[in-house]
């Protein structure tokens, strides 16, 4: 899995970089599908905006973005929303798998 971390009006911080790459790893464990991640964090005047860019194997590209005024609640956030998509893709395809006739 390839990680990029992208900062938008805001100074480049390793606690913060170490955090997030620490957490994104923790998502392998949700799909073995991931081929690479994209994070962007933003400032936009008080407010702190997450996006999430989460690309598949073979698999729709997934989308996700979050808004807080604490930029730690919005990765939290974000980590949490894409493990919840990420299980339900995974449970998705594992379905499908199963209701074919044999």
């Amino acid at each position: 899995m390839k990680a990029i971390i992208s900062w938008r009006h805001l100074e480049h911080s390793k606690v913060l970089e170490d955090r997030i790459n620490t957490k994104l790893v923790h998502l392998e464990k949700f799909s073995h599908r991931i081929s690479q991640i994209s994070v962007i964090l933003t400032s936009e005047g008080a407010r702190s905006v997450v996006e999430l860019k989460i690309e598949l194997d073979k698999a729709p590209t997934l989308f996700l973005k979050e808004e807080s005024y604490e930029i730690h609640e919005a990765i939290d956030n974000c980590i949490k929303k894409s493990e919840r998509q990420l299980k339900e893709y995974e449970r998705k395809v594992r379905s499908k798998k199963s209701d074919k006739p044999i």
